[in-house]
Formats: structure tokens, sequence, C-alpha cells
């Protein structure tokens, strides 16, 4: 089993050491990849992996990710290949100012839409982690995820994290952003509980603000699974915290619920 992004640069480093060239018109197809969902609204597609994989790789029995690289120097040659690298970072500079945008709706959008551009048509290395909003409410313990140096908990700035155990000799240096949370983190567990809970509002804004996160769904009861409690089920806690450091609904004390007769 291989990672999409080995596969992705295997394939750049074969198209190139074999001179594979091909004429234009897969590249119509990949502008196709701009927008999204396009084979589901009708769009044909000619993939680029289907003229080179028989080819350079004749005895993979499964389909090749596609390069856009790839596709640009087998089409182009080094001259559009040129171009449209600089017309990819052009478009991630302007995102990248867009994103300071104020409104959180619209930098969620570009930020989707960018983490598309970046991702889908360039198969680079980012990474996407899905998963509940556990641990939110133990911002300062329990491997957050708002501390990145609780990865891997966190697979944000994985390098982050080897800067902050290196004290700097190793990994990259995070932005103003992610220091200030680990500032905050480590100040709120020195003062009480008034100085926690500022802190904990400044962290979250911070995480917020910079949407290091896209949240889909908000205010649901199904963190550790939905409570549903038998009308003869007694000594149940009308409220109770839920979340996964509390074990949730183990914080309820089963071993004291009965059922009446």
């Amino acid at each position: 089993m291989t990672s999409e992004p080995f596969t992705t640069q295997t394939v750049l480093n074969e198209i190139v050491r074999n001179d594979f060239h091909t004429n234009t018109d897969h590249l119509w197809a990949a502008s196709m990849h701009l927008i999204m969902f396009s084979p589901a609204l009708g769009a044909e597609e000619v993939r680029f992996n289907e003229l080179h994989q028989t080819t350079l790789f004749p005895t993979v029995d499964h389909g090749l990710a596609d390069n856009i690289w790839g596709q640009f120097w087998s089409a182009t040659g080094w001259v559009g290949l040129t171009i449209f690298v600089l017309i990819f970072n052009i478009v991630l500079a302007f995102g990248a100012r867009a994103i300071r945008c104020t409104d959180p709706s619209i930098r969620s959008l570009i930020a989707l839409w960018f983490a598309y551009w970046g991702f889908y048509i360039h198969r680079n290395e980012l990474q996407v982690e899905m998963w509940n909003e556990d641990t939110s409410a133990f911002p300062f313990t329990g491997n957050a995820k708002v501390d990145v140096r609780n990865s891997p908990i966190l697979t944000t700035g994985p390098l982050f994290k080897q800067w902050y155990d290196t004290k700097g000799k190793d990994g990259m240096e995070p932005p103003a952003p992610i220091k200030k949370i680990v500032e905050l983190v480590d100040t709120a567990r020195t003062v009480g509980p008034d100085g926690q809970v500022k802190a904990a509002q400044e962290i979250f804004r911070i995480w917020a603000d910079q949407v290091y996160e896209i949240g889909t769904v908000g205010l649901t009861p199904m963190v550790q699974g939905v409570v549903v409690v038998n009308t003869k089920l007694r000594n149940v806690p009308t409220t109770l915290g839920n979340d996964w450091p509390l074990r949730s609904p183990g914080n309820a004390r089963p071993e004291q619920f009965y059922y009446t007769k």
C-alpha cells in the first residue's frame, strides 16, 4: 500500500525520466477539477493516468492519481509547466490575502476552496483530519486539539511540535497565533478558574478566527452517543458533562443506576 503523495511523485518522476509526451486534450479535463463534483454534474473527463499508465506502469492493476505537474510537462513542456507554476502560486497568494476577511462564513468558504485548489488538483501532502470535537471542554489537559504540542493527537502542524520539542533546533517555527495559543495554555495551568475561563475564551477566539478547523454540524449531543433514558431507569443525572476525558457516560456513575418495577 502506498500513499498518494508518494504515488504522484513517482508518476512525475517517470514521466520526466521517460520523456513522455501527449497532446493537450487532457488539460481541459484537468480544468474541470476546479469545479467541485464536476463528474456528477455531467463533465466529460479524459483522465491523464489513462494516457500514461499503460506505457509507464503496465503492471499496476489499479488507477493512479493524476499529477497536474506531469500533465503540463507532458503536454506543453517546460514552458507550459513554468507558466502553470506561476499561476498556481499567484492564486495561492491571492487566497492567503483573501482569507484575512473578517466574516467567518466567507473565510470558511475561502479556506475550503483553496484547500481544494491546493490539494485536489495538486495532490500535495496537505493533511485533513475529520473528527468529532471531543476534548473541547478541556483546552488545557487531556490532549486538547488546540495545542500543537499534543501531536499526533492533532495532525495540524507536526513540524510545529518538532520545533517545540527541540527548542527551535528542528521543525518549523509556528506562526504568531499558534504561539499565542501555546502561551495561553501554559498560563492557564498556573492560574485559578477565572483566569482559565479568560484563557479558554481567547484560545477559542483565535482558533475560530484562524479557521484551523471547519465545523460541519454544531450543537449536537452526538459526541459519545445520544443519551436516551428508559422511563423506569432511576438515579440518572438530569444534566451531565459529556466529553471524552470524562469517559462519558462513566462520569454519571452507572453502577448506581437501577430499574423500578
